[in-house]
């Protein structure tokens, strides 16, 4: 079995100045980016104190956000609630037939899930009972 050697290697003398370039090279990248970010800024900031455009962010050209369209919309908080209590109180409703009787746009961006979730938190306040798969408001059914 050869013996390793302990220590640096016999290379690693010569590529000692190699290394220390490329740092210098990163480190002048590095403070260039920076001088022109805070240029920008400056520029921005004048801009805005002389009365000029408006005090909108800055467009992404990078990013996860660029390439999309924006967020999902999201339905009003509450409205999976008395989606769920506006159906139930005609009887009982499978989950499927809630989300189908949404009549509202805001109730449309309702997902099953949504309805689902509303209807067992529902169930642990005592609003809702399962019965087979159907669910009614607490004392109908």
């Amino acid at each position: 079995m050869a013996k390793r050697g302990r220590g640096r290697p016999a290379s690693s003398a010569s590529a000692a100045p190699n290394f220390d370039s490329i740092l210098d090279s990163v480190r002048e990248a590095l403070q260039a980016a920076y001088q022109s970010g805070s240029d920008d800024a400056m520029r921005s900031i004048l801009n805005l104190a002389q009365g000029g455009g408006g005090a909108s962010a800055p467009t992404r050209t990078a990013g996860p956000k660029a390439s999309g369209g924006g967020k999902k919309k999201r339905a009003p908080r509450g409205t999976a609630k008395t989606l769920v209590e506006r159906v139930l109180a005609s009887g009982a409703r499978s989950v499927r037939e809630i989300t189908e009787a949404a009549g509202s746009d805001a109730e449309k961006l309702l997902s099953p899930s949504a309805v689902r979730l509303e209807l067992e938190r529902g169930k642990v306040d005592k609003r809702y009972v399962n019965r087979a798969g159907k669910w009614s408001l607490r004392g109908k059914a």
